[in-house]
């Protein structure tokens, strides 16, 4: 069984202070009202790192990745075997964190490992294969779920028609 690498959508991972490793972003309700109502500029903050990717947010039982990621489990993959989580700080620009996940894979001991990828997590792998093409060769299945590859109005288009939109042909 190949090894796989998982990346999240924005917002999917956990952001917290490099000093106090306090959650600014997390799956905790309480914790995403404290920023986004008391302290909004924290998510400005130039000292927040990636922490976990957050499954679920709970209490109210909203699912992200934990349903998907059971899955996964019930086929074999586990965490910290051949199954790799790759949290990034959805704030910074999409060439840095292509340039994480590049290193990331390069890490991985498997000579091929397969990558699923959501949203926004799809863009940076594609940046990251762009970016560095010695790494295409590693990669055995990439899968891209809803990554907005034509861009972001595309998505809003289709949320608000209820149609797919088509701005290149």
């Amino acid at each position: 069984m190949h090894g796989l690498i998982f990346v999240p959508g924005i917002m999917g991972s956990e952001l917290l202070a490099a000093d106090s490793h306090r959650p600014v972003w997390s799956g905790d309700p309480l914790v995403l009202l404290d920023t986004l109502v008391r302290d909004p500029l924290a998510l400005r903050r130039d000292d927040l790192q990636p922490g976990k990717l957050i499954r679920t947010i709970d209490p109210g039982g909203i699912d992200l990745y934990g349903k998907f990621l059971n899955a996964l489990a019930d086929r074999g993959f586990a965490e910290g075997g051949n199954l790799r989580l790759f949290p990034y700080d959805w704030r910074l620009d999409n060439q840095r964190n292509a340039d994480r996940f590049a290193a990331e894979l390069r890490l991985v001991a498997a000579p091929r490992i397969d990558i699923v990828a959501h949203s926004m997590g799809g863009l940076i792998v594609r940046l990251a294969l762009l970016r560095h093409p010695d790494l295409a060769d590693r990669v055995g299945c990439y899968i891209q779920a809803g990554s907005p590859c034509r861009g972001s109005a595309c998505a809003f288009e289709t949320l608000k028609t209820g149609s797919f939109c088509r701005l290149m042909d």
